[in-house]
């Protein structure tokens, strides 16, 4: 006669089911089961991790305007916590952080860019980029952007100090790791009478929190046609739509280690039943009575 599987002494299967869903695997652990817990978080975790990975970190976003939701997200967010960002980044973020030459607070950062004369590449400034608060919100022209570094040139290095003029600034929030500066450095090269002026392009860190899961915006980037999307489209070509495969089939992997650590495995019942009778060939005669 076969019997039926003794179920798993699951402990407080909603709060498993709840750390489950923050972290893959560690609401089993919560229950002891090492053995599962281990597995859901290498495999499940190791999956979204990948699919970030080859999407640059910029595959997992949430935008909820009308006709432009992200539906991917509805199978991401079931990764848990690696996945959450996007909804603070997307629901709780000022516009102000969303938008260019926009911003709050000063902006400091270690700026590199390429100052250019006459439409030629004429030299590299390096060195700290302080911009100060406007008089006036969002007027451009009253911003004090000043930097102090190096000079670098074909004939050595020098010290440097300027300020720039009609200054351009990406968001806060982008999902980048560098935040595009652009204007008009005006500056004094120490040994050097004449003026350095022209030209500059270049960059200052974003903070990790500023670019991870960052929406993309349907702004321009500062000097092209080109919107936020499909600038990653064009840089990571057919891996951005691989991140977000593996990122979405991570979720949807985390949806099942959520059942089981709330209602365990998902045995199969099996019925008493009565060993069959062995058919008797044709022919033979009828079994003696017992």
């Amino acid at each position: 006669m076969a019997g039926t599987h003794d179920k798993v002494a699951l402990k407080e299967p909603l709060f498993a089911a709840g750390l489950a869903f923050l972290v893959p695997g560690l609401g089993h652990l919560y229950q002891r089961r090492f053995f599962k817990a281990a597995l859901y978080f290498v495999c499940i975790g190791g999956t979204f991790l990948f699919g970030m990975k080859i999407g640059h970190a910029k595959v997992v976003y949430l935008n909820l305007e009308r006709g432009k939701q992200t539906w991917p997200y509805a199978c991401q967010v079931w990764a848990g916590l690696p996945a959450l960002p996007a909804l603070f980044q997307a629901t709780l973020r000022s516009r102000e952080a969303l938008e260019p030459n926009s911003f709050r607070q000063p902006i400091a950062g270690q700026f590199t860019g390429v100052i250019e004369q006459m439409g030629n590449a004429h030299g590299t400034l390096v060195g700290q980029l302080e911009v100060g608060q406007p008089k006036a919100a969002h007027a451009i022209d009253d911003w004090q952007a000043n930097l102090k570094g190096v000079y670098k040139t074909a004939d050595g290095e020098f010290p440097v100090t300027g300020r720039f003029t009609d200054i351009s600034i990406e968001p806060q929030v982008a999902p980048d790791s560098e935040r595009r500066v652009l204007g008009t450095f005006e500056g004094q090269v120490q040994g050097n009478p004449a003026e350095l002026r022209g030209r500059v392009e270049g960059y200052i860190p974003r903070g990790l929190w500023d670019r991870y899961e960052a929406p993309f915006q349907e702004r321009r980037f500062l000097d092209s046609d080109v919107n936020d999307l499909d600038q990653a489209h064009f840089e990571l070509g057919t891996h951005f739509e691989l991140g977000v495969v593996y990122t979405m089939i991570a979720g949807l992997l985390n949806i099942l280690a959520i059942y089981d650590a709330l209602e365990g495995p998902a045995y199969e019942d099996e019925e008493e039943r009565e060993p069959a009778t062995p058919p008797v060939p044709s022919g033979s005669p009828d079994p003696l009575p017992n």
